[in-house]
């Protein structure tokens, strides 16, 4: 029986519908195989192609008795019922609560975007105090000419972002980051989305007051930058999150406060480029590195379902995605 290689937009479209997960297993553990449910290799038909785990796969060619022995009918069930269950699942997983409350910074440029996009009014010009030679920027992270404000000015300034944030949040779906890492979510698709995110970042996410050209909140050197890594063993990738703090553009109650280089933080994020095959420092393995630009970033809330997934050291078998639905 002549072997006919799987066209890669139907290969994909199996993957995708079933978010990478095996359609056999009930824990769904990632996928490594794609099966031919008549065993006939060259039948590339999507009726005839099922995506399994690498075990589930052995079990499937498999004459022993005393192994599954799961009949061809039974494997069509076991996929249609599975990806019935994705269809919604996106859906299911899209969050929808305004979840927001007093977060540390706001990037007052972006929600400005979103904002007006979703009521067509302007939320800057609406702010109750400004801010002296702001030029567009609204830094009130250290203390310069834009942080002239005093307490009670910066906590009504406070107070109104915070419910611009809870309007934007109400009326708009975001996406669980976490599910990207799993590879249950194509990031390729989601560009310009939002995502939410309650999780470990390693790395500093503003400069030092003495890394500042001026008062303008121009800084020498690379970008502050908050990430997170895990290695995908099964595509010998490591994918990488990077998210890009502009300090131009942030907002803070307090001009001293600083995320520590291993902090556990929730918020909101745009999804940026998706960079692909960029070479690692670990010689052999390829890189993939999402860009995002926080929206908001705040502490955990304790009620919120937080990824498991470490910052740092993180292998993508060890992590299921039944942790992020329970």
């Amino acid at each position: 029986m002549t072997r006919v290689k799987i066209p890669q937009d139907m290969s994909t479209k199996i993957l995708v519908e079933c978010h990478y997960r095996c359609c056999l297993c009930p824990e769904h553990s990632r996928i490594a195989n794609i099966h031919h449910i008549d065993k006939n290799h060259s039948n590339n038909q999507y009726d005839n192609l099922v995506a399994v785990r690498e075990k589930c796969h052995s079990d499937l060619h498999s004459k022993f008795e005393m192994r599954r022995n799961i009949t061809p009918e039974q494997i069509g069930v076991f996929k249609q019922k599975w990806t019935e269950q994705c269809s919604n699942l996106e859906e299911y997983l899209r969050y929808n609560d305004s979840f927001v409350n007093q977060f540390y910074y706001i990037n007052v440029h972006r929600l400005e975007t979103i904002f007006k996009s979703i009521t067509g009014k302007s939320m800057i010009t609406k702010m109750p105090y400004k801010y002296s030679n702001s030029k567009g920027s609204y830094n009130s992270l250290w203390n310069n000419p834009k942080n002239s404000l005093n307490w009670t000015q910066l906590l009504e300034n406070r107070s109104y972002l915070d419910d611009a944030v809870k309007t934007v949040m109400s009326n708009m779906s975001t996406y669980n980051l976490a599910l990207i890492e799993l590879g249950a979510l194509d990031a390729t698709e989601l560009r310009g989305e939002i995502v939410h995110f309650s999780c470990q970042f390693i790395g500093r996410d503003i400069p030092d007051q003495t890394e500042l050209v001026d008062a303008s909140g121009m800084i020498e050197g690379p970008q502050g930058t908050m990430r997170r890594e895990i290695l995908d063993k099964l595509n010998d990738v490591i994918f990488e999150i990077c998210m890009l703090i502009d300090p131009l553009y942030m907002y803070s109650d307090s001009a001293f406060i600083q995320f520590s280089e291993n902090g556990f933080w929730n918020g909101i994020a745009l999804v940026g480029q998706l960079r692909d095959g960029i070479g690692s420092n670990d010689g052999h393995l390829l890189r993939k590195q999402l860009i995002l630009t926080p929206i908001c970033i705040g502490s955990p809330n304790k009620l919120l379902v937080s990824s498991k997934i470490r910052a740092k050291g993180a292998i993508l078998e060890d992590y299921e995605l039944l942790q992020l639905t329970s």
